[in-house]
């Protein structure tokens, strides 16, 4: 037997929980419940010191303040974060403005751009000590790389190693040394290169080399050159070995026996390798080290008429974060990625300072940066009378990603390259390509004199621009491309129903 127990349900008004009286002494925090230290420091410091909310919209913005004139609606000193930590100076800095009646010698104007939006975006950017958890050693310089990159079009960011970053950024840790973190986002972007032939060949070369960089690709951690103390111990020990075996290494021994007692017996040049890194024509991208590359001249000569030892130790910083491998970005783009990877060589150096075999360390990116999405080659209006040559295109494009640039150049015959899809008939070479975004996270060290230890370069560099590229195609060739749609006849509707009826019925 079931019972049915209906139980009397109280009104919901004696559930709810009585509202929190503010006095006009103070503001409270809407979110947790905070208490704002300073009523008067309310328009200045306007986030909660716990939850770093805002507390309530600005009140001082509703002030009439005089036309055409500066006026200060509120100032304070103190704390960047704690209003407790702060004084209020809106009358001190009012009394400084000198208000003269004086008018422009030319008009000043001011363009703004709703569609163009920016294709470097900084989300997070922290200079201070690299392994402290503490806020109080590190300063948040997100606004300041974002006001950096507006200065560039906002597209591009550049920080070298000659600028001195206490004087951009501060010093939140003197003494200790520091580090750049900057997390970052780089959009992609698509376009159409478009050139007509005359006898075979273009009219001009089409270039595409607007494409985003990112460096350091490659960080040196440690560089020596010569002989370091352990490693020469070690030689001497090989060298007293193959004396008790018989071969002739004695004077060889007695040399490096009188060098291990010199004051220096190696070099340190991490940061001479580093910068070669950065002055490569695509910065920070390569390290190479050929055969005819002499290290003497290049890191001096630690030890004379010695063979010597070539050690490195680097990083492939790479971008994209194990954290967050979403393969499209927040602005919808496709999202490329370049590995991680950390790696040594210790190589021997002749008494001249060559290199036995060369080296070269470079990123490696996941996929190309410009991805051909299709290529065409004939007609500038029929579709039919074209060569699809995305492959082709493709593969070039391929071959050159190391050099970041894409070159069709005047001197090729397209017709022996491609073939000849329409003879007699002007022909058009057309390009669909689009450019994949990155994002990650970049830690660069700095060194004791509060300069970058490798230069910073993020996004589309305004020197690279795309050459021999004229856009979509004309409005005349558009219509020309574009199919007439017409009423069907009777006949045709019939003809294409009679068609899907045989497809359908096709096993």
């Amino acid at each position: 037997m079931i019972k049915k127990v209906y139980l009397e349900v109280e009104s919901q008004e004696k559930w709810k929980l009585p509202q929190i009286v503010q006095s006009d002494s103070e503001i409270r925090c809407c979110h947790c419940g905070q208490t704002h230290p300073k009523l008067e420091l309310v328009e200045t410091y306007r986030y909660c010191s716990n939850c770093r909310k805002i507390l309530r919209p600005s009140s001082a913005l509703e002030v009439e303040s005089p036309l055409n004139q500066l006026y200060i609606l509120a100032a304070s000193y103190g704390h960047p974060i704690d209003a407790a930590g702060a004084i209020d100076v809106t009358s001190e800095i009012r009394s400084c403005l000198q208000i003269t009646t004086r008018v422009l010698s030319s008009s000043i104007h001011l363009e703004f751009y709703t569609d163009r939006i920016p294709k470097l975006w900084i989300l997070n950017g922290k200079y201070g000590h690299r392994n402290s958890n503490s806020e109080s050693m590190k300063f948040d310089v997100t606004e300041r790389m974002t006001g950096l990159v507006d200065q560039q079009g906002g597209c591009y960011l550049c920080i070298p190693t000659d600028l001195d970053l206490e004087v951009l950024l501060g010093d939140p840790c003197p003494g200790i040394s520091k580090a750049l973190v900057v997390n970052y986002e780089i959009c992609g972007r698509s376009g159409q290169a478009r050139q007509y032939e005359v006898d075979g060949h273009l009219k001009e070369d089409i270039s595409i080399q607007h494409l985003p960089l990112i460096a350091p690709a490659i960080l040196i951690e440690r560089a020596l050159y010569g002989w370091p103390p352990k490693e020469l111990q070690l030689k001497i020990v090989d060298l007293q070995a193959q004396l008790a075996l018989g071969q002739d290494v004695k004077e060889q021994l007695e040399q490096f026996n009188a060098f291990a007692a010199s004051k220096t017996t190696f070099n340190d040049i991490a940061p001479r390798l580093q910068r070669r890194i950065d002055h490569h024509p695509i910065a920070g991208s390569k390290l190479e080290l050929s055969e005819t590359t002499n290290l003497n001249q290049l890191c001096g000569d630690p030890c004379p008429g010695l063979p010597k030892l070539l050690l490195i130790e680097y990083k492939l910083l790479g971008f994209g974060s194990s954290s967050n491998d979403n393969e499209v970005l927040n602005g919808g783009h496709i999202r490329n990625f370049a590995m991680r990877k950390a790696g040594k060589y210790k190589l021997q150096v002749t008494l001249e300072g060559f290199l036995a075999s060369p080296i070269t360390i470079q990123p490696l990116e996941i996929s190309p940066a410009l991805q051909i999405v299709r290529a065409f080659f004939g007609h500038p209006t029929n579709a039919l009378k074209t060569f699809d040559i995305t492959e082709a295109i493709g593969t070039m494009a391929a071959k050159s990603s190391l050099d970041k640039t894409l070159v069709v150049p005047r001197t090729l015959d397209l017709v022996a390259k491609f073939g000849d899809p329409c003879r007699g008939i002007r022909k058009a070479l057309t390009i669909n390509y689009k450019v994949l975004g990155m994002a990650g996270e970049l830690v660069i060290p700095s060194c004791e004199s509060n300069h970058l230890s490798a230069t910073l370069v993020l996004g589309y560099p305004r020197d690279k621009k795309d050459g021999g590229v004229h856009g979509k195609v004309s409005w005349t060739e558009r219509v020309a491309m574009s199919p007439l749609k017409t009423k069907q006849t009777a006949r045709e509707r019939m003809q294409s129903s009679t068609s899907l009826r045989i497809w359908s019925n096709d096993r």
